[in-house]
């Protein structure tokens, strides 16, 4: 059996719009989970599901969210987890490219299914992650060619 992490922000589009269904849908699948809301606490959820060993971590919102996940995970020294994206957000590109354009409740029912599996007997879809690099800024990791565009934007509605 898997062991699954869940990130979910309920602030992203398409979550925020049904909260209780996919609430329900996570808490049945079981697993950690961890309800984010900023980047802090995003990067907070990422480093306790890394460090307790999890082995899927599993993103539930938009491409912001998959970005913060990714460069906490990418900054990291320790082994990288499998990370699964679920089109939570109002932007779902990365989800959509991993996994085909579901639903957030049928990626999270496929996820439920799945977690029957061993880790290593998991589907997987490989993807080189980008790494991006503003002015003097940190690195930040994504898997979208418009990772750029996406950094721009989450810094637009923090500071918005």
């Amino acid at each position: 059996m898997t062991r699954l992490g869940f990130i979910t922000n309920y602030q992203a589009g398409r979550n925020r719009k049904r909260p209780e269904r996919i609430r329900s849908l996570v808490n049945e699948i079981g697993g950690d989970t961890y309800d984010v809301g900023d980047l802090d606490s995003i990067r907070d959820a990422t480093h306790r599901l890394r460090d307790a060993g999890t082995d899927v971590i599993v993103v539930n919102g938009g491409d912001g969210t998959v970005h913060a996940v990714l460069t906490r995970l990418m900054r990291s020294d320790s082994p990288m987890p499998l990370v699964a994206a679920i089109p939570g957000g109002t932007t779902n590109l990365t989800a959509n490219d991993l996994s085909g354009s579901m639903t957030p409740e049928q990626a999270l029912e496929r996820l439920g299914r799945l977690k029957e599996l061993a880790p290593d007997a998991l589907p997987r879809v490989g993807r080189r992650v980008l790494e991006v690099t503003v002015d003097d800024a940190d690195p930040q990791y994504g898997l979208i060619v418009s990772a750029g565009a996406t950094l721009r934007g989450m810094e637009h509605f923090r500071d918005n």
